[in-house]
């Protein structure tokens, strides 16, 4: 004698079962071609965005840090703050 598993699908509805009743979620559509071009696009879009912002942003940080005075203030603030981080610790 052999015993089939009784699935969602093979119970009926009007069977006194034991066990509870397991939901089953329809599947998800498969994503259109659209939809994959206009997610790949704005993947590969954002990151070179992101990639040429780093970019100008890192030179005027060297600018920034060519002048003399900006560099001395800067040095100053950070040595400010490590000072604070040092007498929390203490």
């Amino acid at each position: 004698m052999t015993i089939q598993p009784s699935t969602p699908e093979t119970i009926p509805e009007d069977s006194p079962s034991p066990l509870p009743r397991v939901y089953t979620p329809p599947m998800p559509k498969p994503p259109t071609l659209d939809a994959l071009v206009r997610e790949a696009t704005g993947y590969v879009f954002t990151s070179a965005v992101r990639l040429a912002i780093e970019r100008i942003a890192e030179d005027i940080a060297k600018d920034a840090l060519a002048d003399e005075q900006f560099k001395q203030a800067l040095r100053a603030l950070v040595q400010k703050h490590a000072q604070a981080i040092l007498a929390s610790l203490g």
